[in-house]
């Protein structure tokens, strides 16, 4: 199952420079916020929905990568299809983020 956190870490693979150091996605702007991070981050107390100042003050090493929003529009897609389904009644509220009504879904 693919976790939002493995998205966003698929660059690891793809960037094996980037293997074993404090990587944070998101943007190392004054307002930008930390939406995923590595366990290399973590050992420094980095974590998601983290200001990315305060990150950057906890790990002076971290390393930014903007966000792969390309394959994150896919993924919602995806799921949007799936829900489509079972239910016409879907609600995206954000790209990461819909709802579906138990109204009218059909079960296998």
């Amino acid at each position: 199952m693919w976790t939002w956190t493995r998205l966003r870490f698929g660059r690891a693979a793809r960037q094996p420079e980037l293997r074993g150091k404090p990587v944070a996605v998101g943007h190392a702007l004054e307002r930008g916020v930390v939406a995923a991070v590595s366990c290399e981050a973590r050992k420094f107390g980095v974590h998601s929905a983290m200001p990315s100042v305060t990150a950057r003050r906890k790990c002076p090493d971290l390393i930014f990568v903007k966000p792969p929003f390309d394959v994150y529009k896919a993924v919602s897609q995806q799921i949007r299809e799936i829900f489509a389904e079972h239910t016409p009644l879907i609600e995206p509220l954000s790209l990461d983020e819909q709802q579906m009504s138990p109204l009218g879904v059909s079960f296998p």
